[in-house]
Formats: structure tokens, C-alpha cells, sequence
């Protein structure tokens, strides 16, 4: 694994049998913000025609941790800097907010279903 600049983070890529997705280097804007409970839900889209089908996990947050995440997005937003969503020491997505997410609630989008059910038992250990 390599290591970014200075002021710069590695983030590992999640998924180990994707040996061609590489770890990445991104500078911290900020203190990480931790959220300790949401609920989660599978997330799917059907293949079209001209797009592979999509997986993931929408999660939604309390009240409390709402405030959280609108305030990280908002800042992502206004700097043009991408976010990374990262569990269990692996980073799930690094994207670019389209605005700030005020409603409690975003998603994580994956590769396969495999990789959406890895994440959800992640997320949502056996009880």
C-alpha cells in the first residue's frame, strides 16, 4: 500500500478481489465525522440496456446525526472536494456531492450484490 503526501491520507479500496481498483491518496478537509446508527436498506437498479445493474445500501440517520452529515456534505459542496464514505478501515465510495444532503439520509453504491451484502453485514452485525 502506498502512502499519500503530507497532509494527504491513504484510503484503501474496499473489495481485495478488485486488485486493479488501487488505494488512493486524498487530503483531509477536516475532522472525520462518525455516525453510530442509521437504518439501512438494500439498494438495487435493474440493468438497461446501456448500464450494468447497480447495488447498495441507502442509510438513514437520526435527527441528531442528521445535522452531521448535512454540515460535512455542505462543506464537501462549497469546497468542489470529493467525500469518502469509509467502515471497518475500508473505503466504500469517494464522490462528489451534487449539494448538501439535508435529509438524513445517502447512499452507498457497490459493484455487486455480493459486495452490497458484505457492507450491510458490516453495518449490521449478527445479532
Amino acid at each position: 500500500m502506498g502512502r499519500g503526501h503530507a497532509g494527504y491520507t491513504t484510503l484503501a479500496a474496499p473489495f481485495t478481489d478488485y486488485p486493479e481498483v488501487p488505494d488512493a491518496c486524498y487530503r483531509k478537509l477536516g475532522k472525520p465525522v462518525t455516525f453510530t446508527s442509521a437504518a439501512v436498506t438494500m439498494a438495487y437498479q435493474p440493468a438497461t440496456h446501456d448500464q450494468p445493474a447497480l447495488y447498495g445500501l441507502n442509510l438513514t440517520l437520526s435527527a441528531a446525526e442528521a445535522a452531521a452529515l448535512t454540515a460535512i456534505t455542505t462543506k464537501a459542496f462549497e469546497s468542489r472536494d470529493q467525500m469518502a464514505v469509509s467502515t471497518a478501515g475500508k473505503t466504500w465510495g469517494v464522490f462528489v456531492t451534487g449539494g448538501p444532503f439535508t435529509s438524513g439520509q445517502f447512499g452507498i453504491m457497490v459493484q455487486s450484490e455480493n459486495q452490497a451484502l458484505q457492507l450491510q453485514r458490516i453495518l449490521i452485525p449478527p445479532g
